[in-house]
């Protein structure tokens, strides 16, 4: 098989990485409520107190006794006014994910055996505490999972992305350097067997380093540094850190982590939490660059393909903006103004950038943009567009009949595009809408 055709395009990594990344969040939301139940299963009272075979009198007694030892440590603790001390073992985890403070309690093992008549259950109280101590909380484990895999699709994509550059720039690969014995270069067949190969150890020794080193990648072949594409490249360079230490530190803050994150606030040794928001911020963060680096590397070494990569990035704005996510949205269309395409695909960009920021400031912060926009040799749907994001419905809604009838717009992108949702909520939208529709069946008729 030719070189060519034994990688994957950068536009269908780029849309593997987005189907990842979709597939990540959906776990994360799908998940969390039975994997929290697990939670509960092991880090509450109940729990603590329900020990096989101890008769049910003797368990509720325990857990009279068990909540007086811990509403008497809180009460003292808050009359006191003073933080806990940090505990010698790891936090007790929320169900969140993230670290609580814990209180200590002193448990009198004598009235415990007393109250359950049998060392067994004692004994096995002791190790349900011991375990509570110094488990793990599911929910925490799922959230660090789920990083690690969001981390590892953007490091997947880097490297579908630079596959390609070699690919497609055999003279990168030109090197004094020895790269085979004799003996290797027998075992292969083709030339592109050998170049295939030497493309992989690039690929390894490349993603082997670190974000700052992928960075000094890209602007070594002549594309955009990570800071001008990212929504934020010191929080980026935060969550793959914060990976780092969930992989090779049990998510407990490292000397090396505190080097990398100077401004962190975290001390060694202190769990690094991973909560479902920041999670999702992460999600956001990795897509506003890798999403980017896909585009614009497409486009730029396949230029035959940039209204196809234009409309691939309108797509993964409407899928955020679908899911309300609109800083990441608007950063994603903001780079429409970085791509060479089609006048009508660049203006889809920016009519969905404002509405991102709309959505986030209030329409009076995008009122003076839009009013400059000129419409007059766009398509007509652009002027729908433009009177709904200056807040002019009643005017927008009455363009929709003769809309549709000559076929700007359409019915389901009436019901679909986030864009159009003021004029959905106006009080005349179903009764204009009933009228498409009998226009519609007039027509069939």
């Amino acid at each position: 098989m030719p070189l060519q055709n034994r990688h994957v395009p950068i536009w269908r990594a780029t849309r593997r990485f987005h189907y990842q990344l979709d597939a990540i969040r959906e776990i994360l939301n799908d998940t969390l409520p039975h994997v929290g139940a697990l939670d509960e299963r092991h880090f509450t009272v109940d729990a603590l107190t329900a020990i096989k075979n101890l008769p049910a009198e003797n368990g509720e007694e325990l857990e009279r006794y068990v909540l007086g030892q811990i509403e008497d440590a809180q009460a003292a603790q808050a009359a006191s006014g003073v933080e806990p001390e940090p505990s010698s073992t790891e936090p007790a985890p929320t169900r969140d994910g993230s670290d609580q403070a814990a209180v200590r309690i002193s448990l009198d093992l004598g009235r415990i055996e007393g109250i359950v008549g049998d060392r067994h259950f004692t004994n096995a109280l002791i190790e349900e505490f011991e375990h509570i101590s110094t488990g793990p909380s599911r929910v925490l484990l799922l959230h660090n999972s789920l990083l690690v895999m969001a981390v590892g699709a953007f490091e997947v994509l880097i490297g579908a992305i630079a596959t390609r550059f070699y690919v497609q720039h055999r003279s990168a690969l030109d090197s004094d350097e020895k790269v085979f014995t004799f003996a290797e270069l027998r075992e292969f067949a083709e030339v592109d067997d050998a170049t295939d190969e030497i493309i992989s150890r690039r690929i390894s020794d490349l993603l082997h380093g670190e974000l700052d080193q992928w960075n000094a990648w890209f602007v070594e072949v002549g594309r955009e540094k990570f800071e001008d594409l990212a929504m934020d490249y010191e929080v980026l360079k935060e969550a793959f850190q914060r990976r780092h230490v969930i992989v090779h530190n049990g998510g407990l803050a490292s000397r090396q982590y505190l080097q990398k994150v100077p401004d962190s606030s975290a001390q060694v040794s202190e769990r690094l939490p991973v909560d479902t928001d920041y999670l999702n911020r992460a999600l956001d963060q990795l897509d506003t660059l890798g999403t980017p680096l896909g585009i614009l590397t497409e486009g730029t070494w396949n230029t035959e393909n940039r209204d196809y990569v234009a409309n691939l990035l309108l797509r993964r704005c409407f899928e955020l903006m679908t899911e309300r996510r609109w800083a990441a949205a608007e950063a994603l269309a903001a780079v429409g103004k970085r791509l060479k395409c089609k006048s009508v695909l660049k203006s889809s960009l920016q009519c969905n950038e404002w509405l991102c920021r709309a959505e986030q400031a209030g329409y009076e912060a995008v009122r003076e943009e839009v009013s400059r926009f000129d419409t007059t040799d766009k398509a007509l749907r652009f002027e729908l567009v433009k009177l709904v994001l200056l807040e002019e419905v009643d005017k927008a809604l009455s363009l929709v009949p003769e809309q549709v009838r000559s076929g700007q717009i359409t019915r389901g992108e009436l019901l679909a595009w986030p864009i159009l949702r003021r004029l959905r909520e106006h009080e005349d939208f179903e009764q204009t809408l009933a009228h498409v529709d009998a226009d519609a069946s007039q027509e069939i008729d």
